[in-house]
């Protein structure tokens, strides 16, 4: 199996077990080999049955979990998430244990219960710096920011060359308006690994909202040095550009990154943005056009064209396109549809 060999360990598993079914060491390599190969209900057999068997080896709880992740059943992760954690002793599982436990509750945003379980964990691993960046994010994502930023500063004691750590801490600061802490944490963040692509885009984010568009500018040209394909970081880069006035610019890298992604909506919307800001009124139509088709049910989304028809002192058009939303979305029972409903009838 170190070799790469999974299908001949796979069979010289299968042959240990039929000489001993109650070898848990036969499971788990199995199981792991299994992982490799994609074959996840075969590990999901392995590790139950190992489990029954040893219900204190830790690894057929991370395998289980691992696996359990890559069929997409986020629940079955969660369910097994403390005593996958609590088995789970070494450096190397426990950080795929918590990678695991952070993608499912991410995939169901039960963030409420990635907290209760990471926090009962903190006196079990108390020196685990992923532990308290993982509740750190968690807390994060609940918009607990000060809770955040404890967390992750906790972690950055345990672990002083933790990248994710900063990073996180940083997105926090800058949730709060404290644009100069969220950039010094990014800083950080590149010292210790210069290549980080989400501390040049964090950096790039807070340095955006302080109004230092040109430095701006340079962490995403950095940044997309490094990873030219990143669709966050073309996305944040136009958005530099389009504040600094060159939209050409801006434009050209809306359009890369619909190119590589072509259905994120956001995208569109703001290449209207840009098309508009140059009077190209019949592709900026044309993006806002699209970006309705992405979001049919959004009253926002429809708004969009509208404001481009009234810029464009199409008048008769712009009517009809508010008459429209009006027909749509003014019989909705949310207040804010109903507002933006409203909205483009006095803009």
């Amino acid at each position: 199996r170190q070799k790469g060999n999974y299908a001949e360990a796979i069979d010289d598993c299968t042959a240990a077990l039929r000489i001993d079914p109650k070898s848990y060491l036969a499971l788990h390599y199995r199981a792991a080999a299994c992982l490799e190969t994609g074959d996840y209900d075969r590990v999901l057999a392995d590790c139950s049955e190992g489990i029954r068997l040893r219900p204190s080896h830790r690894w057929f709880y991370l395998m289980r979990a691992e696996a359990y992740l890559a069929k997409a059943e986020y629940e079955q992760v969660l369910a097994d998430s403390e005593k996958m954690l609590y088995a789970t002793l070494n450096h190397s599982s426990l950080e795929r244990a918590v990678a695991a436990i952070a993608e499912a509750c991410e995939k169901t945003k039960q963030w409420d219960k990635a907290i209760a379980v990471y926090t009962s964990l903190t006196e079990h691993h108390r020196g685990a710096s992923q532990i308290w960046r993982a509740r750190g994010t968690a807390h994060f994502h609940l918009r607990h920011w000060d809770e955040a930023i404890d967390d992750c500063t906790h972690a950055i004691r345990l672990n002083p060359d933790g990248v994710a750590s900063y990073v996180w801490r940083s997105k926090a600061h800058r949730n709060k308006g404290d644009y100069a802490k969220a950039i010094d944490d990014c800083t950080s963040a590149l010292r210790i690994n210069p290549r980080s692509i989400a501390a040049f885009h964090d950096r790039a984010i807070a340095r955006r909202l302080a109004g230092h568009y040109k430095e701006a500018l340079e962490d995403t040209s950095a940044g997309l040095e490094i990873a030219p394909d990143r669709t966050f970081l073309l996305d944040e880069r136009a958005i530099n550009y389009a504040h600094l006035g060159a939209h050409d610019k801006a434009i050209a890298d809306y359009s890369e990154a619909i190119r590589l992604d072509l259905d994120d909506s956001g995208l569109y919307a703001r290449r209207a943005e840009a098309y508009s800001a140059l009077g190209r009124y019949d592709e900026a139509l044309a993006d806002g056009d699209r970006y309705v088709e992405l979001r049919p049910d959004d009253a926002v989304a429809a708004l969009i064209p509208a404001q481009i028809l009234l810029m464009a002192d199409r008048a008769e058009e712009y009517r009809q396109a508010c008459a429209e939303i009006l027909d749509r979305f003014g019989q909705s029972e949310d207040p804010l549809t109903l507002w933006h409903a409203a909205r483009a009838c006095v803009l």
